[in-house]
């Protein structure tokens, strides 16, 4: 029903706000604060249904400045 990511972030601010998950549609979460320099955090989104899928994962820190986005595909086996 849901898709698991683990993400781990570095912001020597340590004011990491949210992530951004683009797929079929923007899903922005917001993320607690962060605890240290490096940390992992773990999200989820609606499984987007049977199929392979492109997802792309960027985060966004307190001046919504915005990492790189990361690409990957999902395949979804119901």
């Amino acid at each position: 029903e849901r898709i698991y990511l683990e993400l781990s972030v570095s912001d020597s601010d340590m004011d990491i706000r949210r992530v951004v998950i683009r797929g079929k549609e923007e899903v922005c979460i917001a993320l607690p604060p962060q605890p240290e320099c490096e940390a992992l955090y773990y999200v989820s989104v609606p499984d987007p249904g049977k199929g392979k899928h492109r997802l792309s994962v960027s985060v966004e820190d307190g001046g919504g400045n915005r990492s790189n986005e990361v690409t990957g595909y999902v395949t979804v086996k119901q």
